[in-house]
C-alpha cells in the first residue's frame, strides 16, 4: 500500500526533495542580515553545491547514467544563471577593494610597515579582470544553454 507523503518540512517538497529557494531564503534571506560571516557562508555553500554538481554529473561522462536532453537543457539554464549572477558579485567586490585602498590602517603582510593601498588596488584590478573573463565565459555558457534547450527525445512511435 502506497501512502502519499504530505510535505511537513518547509525545506522539502512532497517527495522529500530539497527546495533550493526555500533553503537559501531560510539561511540567507535576500534582505539580510548581510553579516560578513553570512556572506562567507553563502559563498562556501555555493562552492559546496558546485562540488555536489561535479560529483553528480560524473555519470554523464562515464556512461553510468545516460544524459537526458531536456535535463541537460535545464542544467545548462541553471548554470547560465549562476554565471550571470557572478558578474555583479565581482563588480561589488572590486568596488569594495577600491574603497578599502583608502583605509590608512590597511597594510600588506608582505610589507607590514607600508600601506596596503597598492595591494588593494591590484586586487580591485584583478577582480575587474575576472569580470572580463567571466563575460567571455558567459557568452559560451549562453550558447551552450541555447543549444541544450533545443534537445528532446522521440517516443518509440516517432522513430
Amino acid at each position: 500500500m502506497t501512502t502519499s507523503r504530505k510535505a511537513t518540512d518547509p525545506l522539502r517538497d512532497a517527495e522529500g526533495e530539497p527546495i533550493a529557494e526555500a533553503i537559501v531564503e531560510t539561511y540567507w534571506p535576500y534582505d539580510g542580515p548581510h553579516t560578513d560571516e553570512r556572506v562567507g557562508e553563502a559563498l562556501r555553500a555555493a562552492a559546496a553545491l558546485v562540488r555536489y554538481a561535479n560529483n553528480a554529473t560524473q555519470g554523464y561522462r562515464y556512461g553510468s547514467r545516460p544524459p537526458w536532453g531536456p535535463l541537460l537543457g535545464s542544467l545548462a539554464g541553471s548554470l547560465s544563471s549562476v554565471v550571470h549572477g557572478l558578474d555583479q558579485t565581482l563588480d561589488q567586490l572590486s568596488d569594495g577593494a577600491r574603497r578599502l585602498a583608502e583605509d590608512p590602517t590597511l597594510y600588506d603582510d608582505r610589507r607590514p610597515s607600508e600601506q596596503g593601498r597598492p595591494t588593494a588596488l591590484d586586487l580591485a584590478a584583478a577582480l575587474r579582470g575576472l569580470q572580463q573573463d567571466l563575460r567571455r565565459l558567459r557568452s559560451g555558457v549562453d550558447r551552450a544553454n541555447s543549444l541544450a534547450s533545443r534537445l528532446g527525445h522521440r517516443t518509440a512511435g516517432e522513430r
